[in-house]
């Protein structure tokens, strides 16, 4: 379960086929972005090489954003994740993800639960000095998909 996990808690580069489904009040200075995030890829590291889950591994992750009206992939991500604890349920996590007009980067510490919420600590392009969150919640047992809302605020 924790290597599906760290596989999708935030987010992996990706073509962009379609503008991110965003919606914003023209003047308005937040802008939420609704997602189904899918994990792509996802590998973990044995930081001290002990055969076994242990604080300072980490994981690696790449996934796609899906517009949940839709089904296309509206961006992508990836998420580097750190193990802190030594019951392997709680992690450091950084992550950036793509949508069209540019990039955003998040962290947090997450655990194994129904939901996650990460910082939004900024970005590039339409999203230049943005903060926020990001929220997720599960759709498998397995960790492999959640919901994603980015909650961002500009100026």
């Amino acid at each position: 379960m924790r290597t599906s996990l760290i596989g999708i808690v935030c987010c992996g580069p990706l073509l962009l086929v379609a503008p991110a489904a965003a919606s914003s009040t023209p003047g308005a200075a937040v802008t939420t972005i609704k997602t189904i995030q899918k994990a792509s890829a996802f590998t973990t590291i044995d930081a001290d090489h002990n055969g076994k889950a242990s604080i300072g591994d980490y994981s690696v992750a790449e996934v796609i954003h899906v517009s949940p009206k839709t089904g296309k992939v509206i961006g992508g991500g990836t998420a580097i994740c750190t193990q802190i604890n030594t019951a392997g349920t709680r992690f450091d996590c950084v992550g950036e993800d793509h949508f069209a007009g540019g990039e955003i980067r998040e962290a947090g510490r997450f655990t194994l639960a129904a939901g996650f919420r990460l910082a939004v600590l900024g970005g590039t392009g339409v999203y230049q000095g943005a903060s926020g969150e990001l929220r997720g919640t599960w759709l498998d047992t397995k960790l492999t998909r959640a919901r994603d809302v980015f909650t961002i605020r500009k100026g």
